[in-house]
């Protein structure tokens, strides 16, 4: 007679062992890599690895992260797309522009575009962080939150000046830095305190500027708050 009890046993103990057999040889799988000018539509639903420099990151509303990372040896690029999820232990980490990383991602569509999807933290690991504190203007405006804190030097265009004053004592000088870039026009608010720039810089001088980012909740927008400012 069949002994149910011990049969159920050994079902339950075979299906965890093909279980953790499927497992542990799912963790020695190791995706192929390829570089990104390699990667193409006929590998959508397929994991691979690649790496190339962020030229852009920007943060979502809803916590995900989207980068741009490019191989500057062939000019190819392709969008990497990081949800809420996985990019909690990597929101403070060093994604700023000019970072060269390694992906692990599944090759999606979105938007007919192609575009790397990662599913972990440990998908994405920094090669080399960005040498240069040097930025353009578009690069800090598309990232800004990522930016966030930082120190940074950049340049454009400067117009409305405005020295301000309070109570008769001069507070600082407000203005606007713009730049163009692929027929987009980028501005960031700056704040020079201490100073009174506008005896010295006239609207549409084109200067270098440096600076820490951060969020002004008074008039509640980025800037640039200003130590150092000079003519191109």
């Amino acid at each position: 007679m069949i002994d149910h009890r011990k049969l159920l046993v050994a079902l339950i103990a075979l299906s965890l062992i093909g279980s953790l057999s499927i497992f542990f040889y799912a963790t020695t799988i190791k995706p192929d890599v390829f570089a990104i000018s390699e990667i193409n539509k006929e590998m959508v639903g397929s994991i691979v690895k690649t790496n190339g420099t962020i030229s852009q990151t920007r943060m979502q509303s809803d916590g995900s992260i989207s980068m741009k990372l490019c191989d500057f040896q062939d000019a190819t690029s392709i969008t990497v797309y990081v949800p809420k999820d996985a990019s909690i232990s990597v929101e403070k980490a060093n994604l700023t522009p000019g970072t060269t990383i390694w992906v692990v991602g599944e090759v999606t569509i979105y938007g007919q575009t192609l575009e790397l999807l990662v599913s972990s933290p440990d998908d994405l690991s920094v090669i080399s962080e960005a040498t240069s504190q040097n930025f353009e203007l578009w690069q800090i405006i598309e990232s800004i939150e990522i930016f966030d804190g930082m120190n940074v030097t950049t340049s454009g265009t400067i117009f409305d000046i405005v020295a301000i004053e309070s109570n008769g004592s001069l507070v600082g000088t407000a203005f606007e830095l713009s730049s163009e870039h692929e027929n987009s026009t980028y501005s960031l608010s700056c704040m020079f305190f201490g100073q009174d720039v506008s005896q010295t810089f006239a609207n549409w001088n084109q200067v270098n500027v440096s600076g820490s980012v951060s969020y002004y909740m008074y008039k509640g927008c980025w800037q640039l708050v200003v130590n150092n400012i000079n003519l191109l």
